[in-house]
């Protein structure tokens, strides 16, 4: 499980965002930012709550883009990068 993601970091301590780096730099609070996602989460499916941003809808999923991607590789080694840190969250060992 866990929440895709790529092009961002941050610690979430009490439920709240902390640290949050985009491309490895603080986010310009007068900047604008894409966000691509799925149309499942996009229309309030799980946590996250799109309501109040622009929606542009694409001619290709995002599913179907993995799978593309995917289907086209021998093989892929996934990574743990840490991209979204729960701080107070209890430390699971490792598999």
């Amino acid at each position: 499980g866990g929440t895709p993601l790529s092009g961002m970091r941050l610690n979430i301590t009490g439920g709240k965002a902390t640290g949050l780096l985009v491309d490895s730099e603080r986010p310009d609070p007068g900047g604008i930012y894409y966000l691509a996602t799925s149309s499942a989460v996009a229309d309030g499916y799980g946590e996250y709550d799109f309501s109040v941003a622009e929606r542009h809808e694409f001619p290709i999923q995002i599913r179907n883009l993995l799978m593309t991607y995917l289907k086209n590789r021998d093989q892929f080694t996934p990574v743990e990068d840490l991209r979204i840190r729960r701080l107070d969250a209890p430390v699971q060992s490792e598999r």
